[in-house]
């Protein structure tokens, strides 16, 4: 059953080391261990806040074109540091990627794929009222 709560919230940023001095030494957040995913050009490390996280996204010095770390990378180029999504959990990942498509919301992934907890899709922002919406089906 799912019980529709927030996973986390992806922040964009330039350095994330200085990011997880400030939440974790300052504000005092459980931090995970960084993850280095060098195919995708991008660095993360995620802090806990309750029932849900804060996810730092910090693209590498060259990520891969066409990578995650690449769609960071220009997001903080465009936009400056900051929110980039919000993650919502579904139980079936799949099934409600088919819904939504089948209702016409453009989406940026059609099938669940490989994210740092479980399965992870992006929904195109265009369709979410300009908030980049991601669906996690974590690993139990």
């Amino acid at each position: 059953m799912n019980d529709h709560k927030i996973d986390h919230i992806g922040i964009a940023v330039k350095d994330i080391d200085a990011a997880i001095k400030l939440y974790r030494d300052y504000i005092g957040l459980e931090c995970e261990p960084i993850q280095t995913f060098e195919k995708s050009g991008l660095r993360l490390v995620f802090l806990k806040t309750g029932e849900s996280s804060l996810e730092l996204l910090c693209p590498m010095a060259k990520p891969p074109k066409g990578s995650d770390g690449e769609m960071i990378a220009t997001f903080i180029k465009e936009k400056g540091e900051g929110i980039h999504h919000i993650a919502l959990v579904v139980d079936d990942i799949n099934g409600t990627l088919k819904k939504l498509d089948k209702n016409g919301i453009a989406l940026d992934d059609k099938v669940g794929r490989p994210g740092a907890h479980g399965l992870i899709a992006f929904l195109n922002s265009k369709s979410t009222y300009g908030t980049v919406l991601e669906l996690c089906e974590p690993k139990h």
